[in-house]
């Protein structure tokens, strides 16, 4: 907003003085759109490259986070400090509340993430996708679709945009709708093959693979990692960096194997008598 007033102020200072030399007030509108137009650029310029410095500060701090919650909450606490360059330029208010949104709805802060996520920026398809999410994870299907389809002029060439909205469409039972969703996806998307898949999986009534769109699908949908194997719940946590736990590591316990009947218990099993018991060792 700042920026805005200083450029307008110049453009009004800059209309007046060429106006006054030139004897003439429409001489000074050109000057005026000029003057304004280079200062608001340079000073949003300024403003968003502030921004971009924060933003990539708290970007290092969660990538060393390795799940650690205190290091992501200075992930946040350094995010909130990009707010006051909102005084000064829009959409970077909505952009920084987009962000605070994600981060808490990966804690599964769902109350504080909504607070956020309802203050970002319409054209923000990530906050929009998170917000849609936590729509339908609170049973607002209504919601959430139309949140998705005013969304759609931000996100119409994510893959994983199409898949969030069809796969909510279809969750809550209109599975017409999700196969229009995934139609227009495979156009918008440049022929996604994983949308695609997905169409005509639903289209035969098949499963969806969920990890077609790993691992960004469990950003929406962290619950989905259940449905996974324990396979693909390895190779998701590494193509993400992480280490693997080691209940994962360690292959499940197989069943031990049944012992083979004794020679006693073979004869009687042939026989129809019950088998011999062993008689218990005396102390």
């Amino acid at each position: 907003m700042r920026n805005l007033v200083q450029s307008l102020f110049l453009a009004l200072v800059v209309y007046l003085v060429a106006s006054l030399l030139t004897g003439s007030w429409l001489a000074g509108i050109a000057p005026a759109l000029i003057g304004g137009g280079i200062l608001y650029f340079v000073l949003a310029r300024r403003s968003f490259k502030a921004f971009e410095a924060i933003a990539n500060e708290a970007m290092a701090q969660l990538q060393t986070a390795q799940g650690d919650p205190s290091q992501v909450e200075r992930a946040k606490e350094t995010l909130r400090g990009a707010l006051a360059l909102g005084k000064d330029q829009f959409l970077i208010t909505e952009q920084v509340n987009g962000q605070l949104g994600q981060l808490a709805y990966s804690q599964g802060r769902f109350d504080e993430a909504r607070g956020h996520l309802e203050q970002a920026w319409s054209r923000d398809w990530m906050s929009q996708c998170t917000l849609a999410a936590l729509d339908h994870r609170q049973k607002k299907a209504p919601e959430a679709l139309a949140r998705l389809e005013k969304a759609k002029s931000g996100g119409d060439g994510q893959a994983i945009f199409w898949a969030v909205y069809a796969f909510i469409a279809k969750d809550s039972g209109d599975v017409k709708l999700a196969l229009a969703v995934l139609g227009q996806g495979v156009e918008k998307a440049g022929g996604s093959a994983a949308l695609k898949g997905w169409q005509e999986a639903l289209a035969n009534q098949r499963s969806l693979d969920l990890m077609a769109f790993a691992p960004q699908w469990f950003q929406f949908f962290p619950e989905h990692v259940q449905r996974l194997t324990r396979e693909q719940q390895i190779l998701l946590l590494q193509s993400a960096g992480q280490p693997v736990p080691p209940q994962l590591q360690r292959p499940a316990p197989s069943a031990p194997a049944a012992p083979s009947p004794n020679r006693a218990a073979r004869r009687a099993a042939e026989s129809g008598k019950p088998a011999p018991s062993i008689p218990h060792p005396r102390r």
